[in-house]
């Protein structure tokens, strides 16, 4: 490692050691926002990464449960470094975690009701996610460039919102999905036989659609 490459890092490791002590000492939380203000260009991303690993650590062991979407909501055109601080390997996340073909279903079908992606962007998504079921099908669509990161964090929401509506139980929420008849022929495509057991739940007849009117 470089001297200025040293000299960098052990300045981000600073800063993330007075934002834990503000964090701890209260009685305010620190906000990101106003550790960034000093940060010049070339080091402004390496230490919105680590202030944003640290941050949902601490939050965790708060009890609260932090996701990539918060992060691109409050920091749109950062999707790199609040990737990387939830794929950092000192920082267990849901984008480290297997997802279920439920809820990455769930995810998929929401995302094209809501004229987020279309129908080969969805196909192409699945394509990608059954090949490293680690990654979340949000994650795999911001990978592709769809949707943006604010509306990835809508669906999020969304997900989340619709689940809880039915037991927490994803298989149910699909359930209450209704899918044309030729979207269902291309998903049936998807060569993964967890996916088309989920796949089974989803009513092409029957059902309720959960839209986004923000946009």
């Amino acid at each position: 490692m470089s001297q200025s490459r040293r000299g960098e890092q052990t300045w981000i490791d600073a800063a993330a050691d007075r934002f834990e002590r503000q964090w701890n000492t209260g009685p305010d939380r620190p906000r990101i926002e106003d550790c960034l203000a000093d940060a010049d260009e070339s080091g402004r991303a390496h230490l919105l990464a680590e202030l944003v690993r640290v941050e949902c650590e601490l939050r965790r062991a708060a009890g609260e449960q932090p996701t990539p979407g918060e992060y691109l909501v409050r920091f749109p055109d950062d999707y790199p470094p609040v990737n990387a601080a939830f794929l950092s390997e000192d920082s267990p996340s849901p984008a480290r975690r297997p997802v279920s073909a439920a809820e990455s279903l769930l995810f998929g079908l929401l995302a094209l009701q809501n004229n987020f992606i279309d129908r080969n962007g969805l196909v192409a998504a699945f394509g990608d996610w059954v090949t490293d079921k680690t990654k979340p099908l949000g994650q795999v669509l911001l990978d592709r460039g769809a949707p943006s990161p604010a509306r990835y964090a809508v669906l999020e929401q969304l997900v989340q919102e619709h689940i809880q509506q039915h037991g927490c139980d994803p298989e149910l929420s699909l359930a209450e999905l209704r899918v044309v008849p030729e979207v269902r022929d291309r998903l049936e495509q998807v060569a993964d036989l967890d996916f088309q057991c989920s796949l089974l739940s989803v009513s092409p007849e029957a059902g309720t659609q959960m839209m986004w009117s923000g946009w």
